[in-house]
């Protein structure tokens, strides 16, 4: 099983449409050479949007299904800006059902791997955009976690979330840059009894994985910044007591140069978006996060 993980897309509404065309040139590039990697799932921690309306969600889902790739979206605090949870629905969670009306997380099971999707992103709090595990979800999560470590059929246990967990990756010990109930959360992470845990994060646009036991935590930085995403490989193989799982970071190729033009263009114009210039884009995305590629035995 192989699948991709993204960072913050940040879809924007722009005010002009040969800026929205340069938007969706840049964006139908982006899940084009995805889609050639034929992944399994395409994941996208959070803020897939700028403000969480529904003319973004609509802009998005449109090229999603042009490009085909199966996309399964997680909640961002960007994305709950201006509509309530209910009405995000239809466009996160991919096929599966949220558990409650009032949230937006679900798992689901595919061959030996568990994924479970959280949702940490505060109810339209613009300007609080730290994340929060509910006490609701929380008891859940634990509930997850405890029915994995019944079931030696499972080898993988893949958890998403928008924030990064507190003094884990890189700026997670800042202020709002983490899930702030970090300290109710760490002791659910930690009743994993079996087999290493991934949690896969956004949010602070700056790729980091660390390892602390029995966890890996894989933050992804948001596309615009790093021009780059993560690939994830399982080998299933049944004879093996744990299936290795390599994480790889993947540059996109941005070699054509109206592709660039259209990058700047569109990246400038994100409102209240701090852009990188093209040319750290492009090689930081190279030099420094290609040192990141890991392979780890799950």
């Amino acid at each position: 099983m192989r699948f991709v993980v993204l960072g913050d897309l940040h879809y924007s509404d722009y005010s002009t449409p040969e800026l929205e065309a340069c938007r969706d040139r840049v964006f139908r590039a982006w899940f084009t050479q995805i889609a050639r990697l034929e992944p399994d799932f395409v994941f996208a921690v959070g803020d897939i949007t700028q403000w969480g309306k529904t003319t973004e969600l609509e802009g998005l889902k449109a090229i999603v299904e042009e490009t085909k790739i199966p996309f399964i979206a997680i909640t961002g605090n960007h994305d709950c800006y201006t509509l309530n949870k209910p009405e995000l629905a239809p466009f996160f969670l991919g096929d599966n059902s949220s558990v409650s009306p009032h949230e937006l997380y679900t798992q689901f099971d595919r061959g030996c791997t568990r994924f479970i999707l959280l949702d940490t992103a505060k109810p339209r709090e613009e300007k609080d955009y730290g994340g929060w595990l509910s006490d609701a979800q929380g008891q859940w999560l634990r509930e997850q976690i405890a029915n994995y470590n019944e079931h030696s059929d499972f080898k993988q246990l893949m958890i998403f979330g928008h924030h990064p967990l507190a003094h884990t990756t890189s700026r997670s010990q800042e202020l709002k840059m983490n899930i702030e109930n970090s300290e109710i959360v760490f002791p659910i992470f930690q009743t994993l009894k079996r087999s290493a845990g991934y949690y896969f994060c956004g949010h602070n646009h700056q790729h980091s994985l660390v390892h602390q036991a029995p966890w890996c935590y894989v933050q992804t930085a948001a596309p615009w910044d790093c021009l780059s995403f993560r690939w994830v490989a399982i080998a299933e193989d049944s004879r093996a007591d744990s299936n290795p799982i390599t994480i790889e970071t993947i540059h996109f190729d941005w070699s054509e140069e109206s592709l660039q033009q259209d990058w700047e263009l569109a990246h400038h114009g994100i409102e209240h978006f701090t852009s990188k210039p093209w040319e750290y884009a492009n090689h930081s995305g190279v030099r420094v996060w290609a040192e990141e590629i890991a392979k780890i035995d799950g």
